[in-house]
């Protein structure tokens, strides 16, 4: 629960960087873009080795699990985005993060 508590917090301390880039330009390959593919990529393979590990669950649910959490995360984060003055629903960052999800899921599938 630390774990999930700690990657929460670090989601937060970036959202307030990436929400002042994105007044900025939005282009498919900025530091943006970065973080949501890095911080999917490492939310994705850290939720999935808690739920395959620490609660013994199969490795096809703990897929399931973890691209879900991702995936609402990501989506969450740009509904809250599209709340703010000036802010709107980037679908841009919506790619970058199932590009993470998709790379964290090889990487969790492939450690022992």
């Amino acid at each position: 629960m630390k774990d999930i508590v700690s990657v929460l917090i670090f989601l937060l301390l970036f959202s307030t960087a990436s929400a002042q880039e994105k007044a900025a330009k939005d282009k498919w390959l900025s530091f943006d873009k970065f973080q949501h593919f890095f911080l999917s990529t490492h939310l994705t393979v850290l939720s999935y080795e808690i739920y395959h590990r620490s609660y013994h669950n199969t490795k096809e649910s703990s897929k399931y699990f973890s691209s879900g959490l991702v995936v609402t995360v990501g989506i969450g984060k740009e509904v809250l985005d599209s709340r703010k003055p000036k802010g709107k629903f980037n679908f841009k960052d919506l790619v970058a993060d199932g590009l993470g999800i998709i790379l964290g899921l090889t990487i969790a599938n492939n450690l022992k």
